[in-house]
């Protein structure tokens, strides 16, 4: 999230629609929850979700809606500070995964990034396990 802030700052547009861009563009298996509000003060409105392409296929959180009170839980941490740690999730065929979850919080809203780290290799662990 440090470089999406940076690249938001550098070309002068939103933080929150440079992170949607680079979801919906990037090959990595990722997905971006966004939850508004109208001033500093207000309550946060129900999240939007975007996901790369990769994401969607293998984890169908959109169009299942699976994730939803995950999603819901993970931006509540977030607007609160609290660091958020590694997700095991299922993917859609009910193989685990790990997801990575970054955040930031503006003004106007609280993003939550969400980066399904690489599978391990059967050979991998077969030698973390030996």
């Amino acid at each position: 999230m440090d470089l999406v802030s940076d690249l938001a700052a550098r070309f002068e547009i939103s933080i929150q629609a440079t992170a949607r861009r680079i979801v919906e563009e990037t090959k990595q298996d990722c997905a971006l929850a966004i939850s508004f509000r109208n001033s500093p003060e207000a309550p946060l409105t129900s999240h939007h979700l975007y996901c790369s392409r990769s994401f969607e296929r293998r984890f169908r959180w959109k169009a299942t809606g699976c994730a939803s009170k995950m999603i819901v839980q993970s931006i509540g941490a977030a607007r609160r500070a609290q660091q958020l740690e590694p997700l095991v999730v299922a993917d859609a065929v009910g193989r685990g995964a790990t997801l990575e979850l970054d955040s930031v919080r503006t003004p106007r809203a609280v993003l939550v990034l969400f980066r399904a780290l690489p599978a391990r290799s059967r050979m991998q662990r077969l030698v973390s396990v030996s």
